[in-house]
Parts: structure tokens; sequence; C-alpha cells
């Protein structure tokens, strides 16, 4: 009863805190990600102050790159949107019944209200990725050190060199996981832009980016991308087999590398069965909301490596692991 109540309490203050600790989690993410790049330059003889700095300063200029390379797409895209909303309505409203319904319910919210939120939205943005960045230069610049004052604090100093071990794996296992989510979705972007090419789907670019992202969104992100696509492809060629064929084609490449490039690069460790990874979807979608959707998988990753190596929660990182075989 105790153990319930403690993770009840957890998820609700997780669910309480996420303007504090969403910022934390994906700075602490990518600064696993990215901590071996300023170990490199530490070995080199680069000042670790700066070898932060630089890594940082590398990873808001890609982000920035990004952004501004697609500024033209987005621009066109947010042209062409309210036209093609107010096309998708008018047909959906056609067909009466419960689409008649949603209509009436949309009725009330005015241009005006959708660009106050979605300037809210941006805002809320820019604070939190300007505490990302912050937060991310001084996790890179304390580097295992700071993890030497958690042993220290956290252990006697019999079980420090043990504790010290299971940390070391911990991170290994968080690493490695991301890495390799982020060598799949670069796959999976770049393989859907050459489809797009050659499809003459306009904006592809934008769209291989969003199939990118998706892809670290089990079940859901492939499946919300193709079906933008399928609305996209519709309305610029005006035929169902076209946009058929495009929301297929990027289904079938998310779904290949989901069934062999992805179990061939992970380790059987890092692995979770599909009941989990849904079910824990589910939950994180419901406690941080998009963000928990886009984070479910990675923090997933994090408990299960951590209970993994803590012996009274080991059966729960087996609930969380792969399926046994077949006997």
């Amino acid at each position: 009863m105790l153990a319930v109540l403690t993770v009840l309490a957890i998820i609700l203050f997780l669910r309480m805190s996420s303007g504090l600790m969403i910022p934390i989690v994906i700075a602490l993410l990518v600064a696993c990600a990215a901590a071996p790049l300023v170990g490199w330059l530490d070995r080199v003889k680069v000042p670790r102050w700066l070898g932060a700095g630089l890594v940082v300063l590398a990873i808001t200029a890609l982000v920035g790159a990004g952004a501004f390379a697609l500024g033209d797409e987005l621009v066109a895209i947010g042209e062409r949107l309210p036209e093609a909303l107010a096309r998708l309505r008018a047909d959906l409203v056609a067909k009466g019944g419960i689409f008649q319904a949603v209509n009436g319910a949309l009725d009330g919210s005015t241009p005006a209200d959708v660009l106050m939120r979605g300037s809210m939205g941006v805002a809320t943005l820019a604070g939190d990725l300007v505490v990302i960045f912050f937060l991310l230069y001084f996790l890179l610049f304390a580097g295992d050190r700071y993890a030497h004052l958690i042993e220290s604090v956290a252990s006697r100093p019999s079980n420090r060199k043990i504790t010290a071990e299971i940390l070391g794996d911990i991170y290994t296992q968080i690493r490695r996981f991301l890495v390799v989510q982020l060598i799949t979705s670069v796959i999976v972007g770049a393989a859907t832009f050459v489809l797009l090419m050659a499809a003459g789907v306009e904006d592809a670019a934008f769209w291989a980016v969003m199939a990118g992202a998706g892809n670290t969104i089990p079940y859901f992100g492939p499946v919300i991308v193709s079906g933008g696509l399928a609305v996209v492809a519709m309305m610029q060629f005006g035929g169902i087999t076209e946009a058929l064929w495009v929301s297929g084609g990027a289904l079938a490449i998310t779904s290949i590398e989901g069934w062999l490039l992805h179990p061939l690069l992970m380790g059987r460790a890092e692995r979770m069965n599909v009941i989990a990874v849904f079910v824990g979807l589910l939950l994180w979608t419901w406690i941080w909301g998009v963000w928990g959707t886009i984070l479910a998988v990675p923090m997933l990753a994090v408990i299960k490596a951590v209970a993994d190596h803590i012996h009274p929660l080991q059966p729960f990182g087996e609930l969380l692991g792969p399926l046994p075989d077949r006997k």
C-alpha cells in the first residue's frame, strides 16, 4: 500500500509541476546525448567551460538553422491553411450529423482568439527554450562531477563504487537509446523527403521534419503525419489514389524502420515491450500533455534503466522489458 501511495504521489507531483519539470527533463536528456562530445573536447585540451559553451552554441545554431530553413515553407503553409481548413470544414458540415455539431462548437472561436492562444504558446515556448539552454550548459560544464556529488550524498563510503557503476550503466543505456532514436528519426526524415520530392508534394522538407519528429512518438506519431500527408496530397492532386500512395509510402517507411532498423540498433537491455510503451504513452500524455507524448518513450527508457539496476525495482524493469520468447 505504501508503494502504491508513493507512486500516486509522484504522478500527482509530476502532473502539477509540469511547467518546472519539462524543461529540466529535456535539458537532462539532451545533456546525456551531448556529453560525449564535451568529453572529447575536454580530452583535446579544450577548457570544460569553453567546450560546454561551444556544444550548446552548436545545438542552438542547429535548431535556429532548421527553423530558418523551414521558415518559407511554414509561411506558405500558414497562408494556405485558412483556405484549406475552410474547404475541409465546409465538406464535413455538408455531410451533416456530428460534423454540424462540431462546427457549432467551433463557431464561438474567433481568429483573434486563436491568434492570442498561439502567441501565448510561442512566448511560453521561448521562455522554456531559454531555461533549457542555460540548464544544458550547466549540466555539460559540470559533467560527471555532479554524478560524483550524488554518489557522495546518496550512498555510504563502502557502497560508493557500486553506486558509481550503477549510475554509469544507467547513463550508458540512456545515451545509447537517445542516439539510436536520433539516428532512426534522421533516416525516416530523409527517406520521407525523397519520397515526397519524387511524388511532387509541396513543402516536402517540412513534412520530412514532421515525419522524423513523429517517429519518436510510437503508434500515434506516424499515423498523424501520414493522415496529414493524405489531406495535403488530396488537396494538391485532387485524387484519392495519389493521397493513398503518398500517405501509405510515408507509413511504410516508419513501419520498416520500426520492424527492422530500430530493433537491430537497439540492444536488448534498452528494448521495451509494446504493451508497456502504449500504456506509458497514454500515462505520460495525461501527465504532461503534448510534451508528455513526445517525452514518453525517453522517460520510459530512463525508468527502465533505473529499475534494471536497483534490486527492489527489477521486477518492474522486467515488466517494461521485451516479451519472453515463445517456448
